[in-house]
């Protein structure tokens, strides 16, 4: 029977190297849900904005409509044509601007309808110098004979009447920054504008003949036109007309508006009727006699249009901004982690590298004294005996020496030492401590070339260690029969040898537990020496630089 007591241990999950890609992955993946999520809403508001939008632009121009045609229907038979231009103009700027088709029924016979097609209205302001700084300007509408006129305009490329009365305004319609979104996005099919340059026309049909037109590409820091593409629509045969130019003042050309018209043909299935109730006289007794009617898109219709040709571009900026906004914060959420993370990883691998070389170098003098005593035992030879005791201790020496590096490569880590400035003589501590260990430099016959003078205010028994160790690696590692040139300054001092190591990577050197040759267990160190130095110097505020080039090492120490 299972013990049911028994508590239940999770197995210790093994602590593995972060990868920055999964936390970045996994991150981006939850923002970008949040985003979307966000997204869907915020551009649903913003089609519904558009929509209310468009409903009181809609609301706007048909009280006007209506305001127009209860004036018009109300005025006297002398005053009646004058209304009737003001009608005709506002259903120009109604097919224009709303890009919806509107006819005008006066006692259910149509009087005017919006104009079909692009340019398919222009208005040519003339003027006539009546003396002593006198003039006299009228305007007149002129329609286009036919679309077929503007045949070389659309070959060009340049210009897409359809498309471009069609989602120009229609960007407008929700606000700028979506109509200005959809420019740099290249949503828009054209961000040219067209002008005319001359025109032909017929003061009996009123209708023109376009002759040369003008694309702006560019404009220049002032405004001005930049870079304009010309294209001469002029046909062969403009018997009839007249050619009147934009900067001919001789014919009293005061000016000439030309507009994209499109307007969308509405099914009059579904079309919303405006009119009057002919049996109200608030107007006049003349008002009464007429019943006027006007046929247009629905405002449903309307603000949905305008909505549904808004969106692409208002989704596209939302879109894209959520994108962006995902991936900094993926970014900086993942940063986060993936340090910390690495934080963690990395004090793992030193320890356990840390922990490795130390076993490497304990290992080798354990197992050379547990051979030397086991001969011990069993040799009762007196030369023998001595030798093999010379060597236990020889190696309890350089255990013991190992022990006491790795203390102190831990105090010298912990950074814990009093900070007491006092001035040091850098010369006679060099000197002092090059006299410590002076046999290990004969044994090799190792020169030492101390040069300069130098003073540094710091800890002294930090930088007596630092200076200790420096020198202590330099017996150990110069090769025989050279010079170790030490040149001292008041910024520090540089010390220089050759040596036999074959150094892969110097800068590892200052690492814990490194040694030149990645070999461990022989008797030249523990590998902490550099280490130690670099604790030290970094504990008293200075740095250490290590150089490795043709077999000579340089360690650089500055204040």
């Amino acid at each position: 029977m299972k013990n049911k007591n028994k508590k239940f241990v999770p197995k210790k999950k093994a602590i593995k190297k972060p990868k920055f890609i999964k936390y970045f992955a996994i991150w981006l993946a939850i923002f970008m849900a949040i985003s979307m999520t966000a997204s869907y809403f915020i551009i649903g508001e913003c089609r519904q904005t558009a929509k209310n939008k468009a409903v009181s632009r809609w609301n706007s121009y048909t009280q006007e409509l209506t305001r127009l045609m209860n004036d018009y229907c109300a005025a006297d038979e002398d005053r009646r044509d004058v209304y009737y231009e003001r009608v005709r103009d506002f259903i120009f700027r109604y097919g224009e601007e709303m890009n919806e088709y509107c006819s005008v029924y006066v006692d259910n016979q149509k009087i005017l309808e919006t104009p079909r097609g692009a340019f398919a209205v222009v208005t040519v302001g003339f003027i006539r110098d009546l003396g002593d700084d006198d003039v006299e300007e009228h305007e007149e509408v002129f329609y286009l004979k036919d679309q077929s006129y503007l045949e070389p305009l659309i070959k060009s490329g340049r210009y897409d009447f359809e498309k471009d009365s069609y989602l120009s305004d229609a960007y407008s319609v929700e606000n700028e920054t979506a109509k200005n979104f959809a420019s740099f996005a290249h949503f828009l099919p054209s961000n040219y504008e067209m002008r005319f340059q001359s025109i032909y026309i017929n003061e009996d049909t009123h209708t023109y003949i376009p002759g040369i037109a003008e694309i702006i590409l560019d404009y220049d820091e002032y405004g001005q036109a930049s870079e304009i593409e010309t294209i001469d629509c002029t046909p062969k045969d403009t018997s009839g007309y007249r050619l009147i130019k934009f900067s001919d003042e001789n014919i009293g050309l005061h000016n000439f508006y030309d507009g994209c018209m499109n307007p969308a043909m509405t099914d009059f299935n579904e079309a919303e009727s405006i009119n009057n109730d002919p049996t109200d006289v608030s107007y006049s007794d003349t008002a009464s006699v007429f019943s006027w009617e006007c046929l247009t898109a629905t405002a449903e219709a309307y603000s949905n249009k305008a909505a549904f040709k808004a969106l692409p571009a208002t989704t596209a900026m939302v879109l894209t901004i959520a994108g962006i906004v995902s991936l900094l914060l993926a970014i900086m959420v993942s940063s986060i982690i993936y340090s910390s993370k690495k934080a963690v990883w990395e004090i793992f691998e030193y320890r356990k590298k840390t922990t490795s070389a130390m076993a490497h170098d304990l290992k080798t003098p354990l197992a050379a004294m547990s051979a030397y005593a086991e001969n011990l035992e069993y040799d009762i030879d007196t030369d023998k005996r001595a030798y093999y005791s010379a060597k236990v201790r020889e190696n309890v020496a350089f255990m013991n020496k190992t022990i006491e590096s790795i203390l102190m490569f831990t105090k010298s880590e912990t950074g814990t030492a009093k900070s007491v400035a006092v001035d040091i003589d850098v010369h006679a501590l060099i000197e002092d401590e090059y006299n410590a260990v002076a046999e290990l430099f004969k044994k090799k016959n190792i020169k030492v070339d101390i040069k300069g003078e130098g003073h540094v205010k710091s800890n002294k028994e930090l930088i007596d260690q630092a200076v200790r160790n420096l020198i202590g690696n330099a017996a150990k590692y110069t090769r025989p029969d050279t010079t170790l040139n030490i040149v001292i300054d008041n910024k520090g001092f540089k010390m220089t040898n050759l040596t036999d190591q074959k150094i892969k990577n110097v800068g590892d050197l200052k690492k814990p537990f490194v040694k030149g040759e990645e070999s461990r267990g022989t008797e030249s160190g523990a590998g902490l020496g550099l280490s130690i130095v670099e604790n030290c110097l970094a504990s008293a505020g200075h740095s250490l630089d290590i150089g490795f080039e043709d077999e000579t090492f340089t360690a650089t120490v500055r204040w």
